[in-house]
């Protein structure tokens, strides 16, 4: 299993809309949802959303490309040993390559089906990777009897898009 970190402009607008405003977790809109907001009103287009990435990023002095780059070379200095300890804490691989997407929203969704988990910028750590991974993992292990065993109840019954813990 590979982990790529990348941009991907139209998957940050979808976090931003899908996640900024609230989420299974909280009511609470995201700080940069907030800004969103107050730069072009409520209920935002995705070409609404486009424009505040681009100011957001040029008045943040946010390279999305450079942090694609810096998060890729951190992960890529742990991801070895990771896959090894959660491998071993697990007993299971995962399946395929992931794809960890940048975004300015605070809140990192993710969707084992996709393959797929979003980090923030500018604040990443490769703790949110692993802590993101860990539901991979967790979801191959146990997959749907993972609901059962904790009783929590619809957490695991698909691999859609869930928000991280």
């Amino acid at each position: 299993m590979k982990v790529t970190f990348t941009y991907d402009e139209g998957k940050d607008i979808w976090c931003l809309l899908n996640y900024g405003k609230s989420s299974m977790n909280s009511k609470t809109q995201t700080k940069v949802y907030e800004q969103l907001v107050s730069f072009c009103g409520e209920n935002p287009t995705k070409e609404d959303v486009s424009k505040f990435i681009s100011k957001y990023t040029a008045e943040n002095n946010v390279n999305l490309e450079e942090y694609a780059s810096r998060y890729q070379s951190d992960w890529d200095k742990v991801s070895e040993i990771y896959t090894k300890i959660a491998e071993r804490v697990f007993g299971v691989s995962l399946e395929s390559d992931v794809t960890a997407y940048l975004t300015i929203n605070s809140r990192s969704p993710y969707s084992i089906e996709d393959g797929m988990f979003f980090v923030g910028v500018p604040s990443w750590s490769t703790k949110t990777a692993m802590h993101e991974l860990w539901h991979f993992y967790t979801w191959y292990k146990f997959g749907n009897t993972w609901e059962s065993k904790t009783g929590k109840e619809n957490i695991m019954k698909s691999k859609k898009p869930l928000l991280c813990c």
